[in-house]
This record gives structure tokens, C-alpha cells and sequence, in this order.
């Protein structure tokens, strides 16, 4: 399964949404991320006006932010 948030080289973060789309943003833009539906199974990235439905938990989809935010190359 390809990774639903990765960060690509210096200061790019890729998200992929539920239909495989893939959307490249500067990983200084303001990113919220919200619960879509009550089984919390999906959610929403909000990157500026843009909001991607991610089919990925809330808390994984932040924890992958989290990482891309701290690893600056993109490696792990």
C-alpha cells in the first residue's frame, strides 16, 4: 500500500486521497485535519481552500504529518 502522507525532499509533504490522487503542498502551508465520517475510518486534510478525503484514520494521517514534519529528507 503506497504511503497516504510522505514527504518529498526539502519541503514538499505528498498526500494521497481514497481515490489514489496524489496532491503535492509546501510543508510550511497550514494543514488541519478533521474526522469525515462517525465509523473514523477516513478524514479530511484541509491545505488551505483544497480539503482531501483521505481513507486513513484521523490519528494516522497525524502521526504521518508529525513524521514528515520531522524527517526533512524524506527518509526514515
Amino acid at each position: 500500500m503506497e504511503e497516504v502522507v510522505r514527504r518529498v525532499g526539502r519541503g514538499w509533504i505528498q498526500v494521497t486521497d481514497g481515490e489514489g490522487c496524489r496532491h503535492l503542498f509546501p510543508a510550511s502551508s497550514r494543514v488541519e485535519v478533521s474526522d469525515s465520517d462517525c465509523l473514523r475510518n477516513e478524514c479530511i486534510v484541509s491545505i488551505g481552500a483544497k480539503r482531501i478525503l483521505v481513507s486513513e484514520p484521523y490519528e494516522r494521517v497525524v502521526e504521518a504529518l508529525l513524521e514528515a514534519e520531522l524527517n526533512p529528507l524524506g527518509r526514515r
